[in-house]
């Protein structure tokens, strides 16, 4: 019988293997060590609070005195700090006096408006700590009172909204320097516009809870440099006449979660430099004429934020920038522009009017978006902007006359000495990027980049219009020879267009 030699060696080689890990008759051991766990636990803390009241029906009755027993009750494992806001418009017809433990927080008080606070230690084992506001649980009425104080002055008419209201906050007092701190950073309700004026005023994050009307003066008065509404899904209705709502150097305004109506002759928001706006959750209406708003004259370092949100406008823009010069010849520079997640939809009667309108240095970023206008969804005279997996339309309802399709449509060429205009008085296409102009208005480069973004336009035209003048050079990045046209005022004058973009 033959043997096999493959066999043989695969044989002897295991043999050989099994004989090299046996050493004395045991396995090989290494030198080798290892310690115990470590474990950490973390223990979790609350700040609870709540406020109810057993009594009710209350009559002014001179020289009587009725039983009223708001009571705030904390469940804090933490140590906090306790605040309850006392709201007094009884037009001095009640009398009471604030329980003992109260502090009053005079700096942050109101004519009508008064807080008070006090400390809690943090105690897991005490689940009902509860402390009565007001000193023996009563009201009181002056045995001096008489007709004449129950009707409203010169009238025969009974006062009415005589209230005493109370509303309590509790928050941990770590990390804040102080009870005034942790005041102003405890968010604050807001049921109407009063509420919602002193919260701001006072630099709380504050949440509506009910549906609320202001003038355009009102959040200039009240806007803090933080200022963070969260609308709570009610809706903020702005009243804006022809007026504009600025916001102020150095000021920065959240509005999230929820619905603002607007109207309006020009800016619904104006924002000055150092400052932002940012809408996060929000569907915003108006048919102001520059509907979100814009950059101010000779801004610089301001931000838009629209995230998550909707926007629909009837106007003219949507976002604008101001590229106006001042006498020293400073313009508008540093905008930041940023879109996420968002749809914006402006329309105007004539069809006249952009999405998005960039026209000083600076940065426009669009995400998973989607833009739409009659004339241009974007227009990036100047600066930089990035679109990526978004879409833009241009309905091309500016283009339904024929006086504005041979004079606005702008293929590639123009009648000698023809410049484009100010704002959006451009060709109309989905996307214009650069500029033509012997002025040496919007005297800067321009760039914008595609990424994965879908292009929609009016049959007659080409989606994109790629423009340089004056020696500035324009780039386009992510579009198609085919979907583009280029227009240039001068030979020298550089569009550097890139079919691809290269992640």
């Amino acid at each position: 019988m033959k043997l096999n030699r493959k066999n043989v060696l695969t044989t002897s080689l295991a043999a050989a293997l099994a004989a090299a890990m046996v050493v004395g008759g045991g396995t090989i051991a290494y030198l080798q060590g290892e310690t115990s766990d470590i474990v950490n636990e973390f223990k979790t803390n609350k700040v609870m609070v709540d406020l109810t009241e057993t009594t009710g029906d209350y009559n002014i009755i001179p020289g009587t005195v009725e039983k009223k027993d708001p009571k705030v009750t904390v469940d804090n494992t933490v140590d906090a700090y306790v605040f309850v806001e006392v709201t007094d418009t009884t037009q001095n017809l009640v009398d009471y006096t604030i329980a003992d433990g109260w502090t009053e927080l005079a700096d942050f008080g109101t004519e009508t408006v008064k807080v008070y606070y006090r400390e809690v230690k943090g105690d897991a084992d005490v689940n009902d700590k509860s402390f009565s506001v007001l000193q023996n649980d009563e009201v009181r009425y002056d045995a001096a009172l008489e007709n004449k104080d129950m009707f409203v002055k010169n009238t025969t008419s009974l006062k009415s909204s005589v209230k005493l209201s109370f509303k309590a906050y509790a928050i941990q007092q770590k990390p804040f320097e102080s009870v005034e701190a942790a005041y102003v950073a405890q968010p604050k309700s807001a049921a109407d516009a009063k509420e919602l004026g002193r919260a701001l005023s006072l630099g709380s994050p504050v949440a509506l809870s009910g549906d609320i009307q202001i003038g355009r003066s009102f959040l200039e008065k009240n806007l803090n440099s933080n200022s963070q509404i969260d609308l709570n899904g009610k809706t903020l209705t702005i009243a804006m006449a022809s007026d504009v709502i600025d916001i102020a150097e150095g000021r920065q305004l959240t509005i999230k979660n929820g619905t603002i109506e607007s109207n309006g002759k020009t800016y619904a928001f104006d924002i000055h430099s150092g400052s932002s706006l940012t809408f996060e959750n929000v569907t915003y209406n108006t048919k102001a004429e520059f509907g979100v708003g814009g950059v101010a004259q000779y801004a610089t370092d301001t931000t838009f934020n629209i995230i998550d949100s909707d926007v629909t406008v009837e106007g003219c823009m949507i976002i604008s920038t101001n590229a106006s010069k001042d006498s020293a010849g400073n313009v508008s520079s540093g905008a930041k522009i940023n879109v996420k997640n968002s749809k914006l939809t402006i329309t105007e009667n004539t069809g006249d009017c952009v999405g998005i309108l960039l026209n000083v240095p600076g940065t426009l970023n669009i995400e998973n978006s989607t833009i739409t206008a009659d004339r241009q969804a974007v227009v990036v005279r100047g600066g930089d902007a990035v679109i990526k997996d978004s879409s833009l339309v241009c309905t091309g309802k500016f283009l339904e006359t024929d006086e504005h399709k041979e004079t606005d449509n702008g293929y590639t060429t123009l009648p000698a000495g023809e410049t484009w205009g100010s704002g959006n008085e451009v060709p109309a296409r989905t996307l214009v990027v650069g500029n033509i102009s012997s002025s040496g208005a919007y005297a800067y480069p321009a760039s914008c980049t595609l990424v994965n973004t879908t292009l929609t336009s009016a049959a007659e035209i080409k989606p994109v219009l790629a423009a340089a003048c004056n020696g500035y050079p324009t780039t386009v990045t992510g579009v198609a020879d085919e979907n583009i046209d280029i227009i240039k005022a001068a030979g020298t004058d550089t569009v550097n267009i890139i079919n691809s973009f290269d992640n």
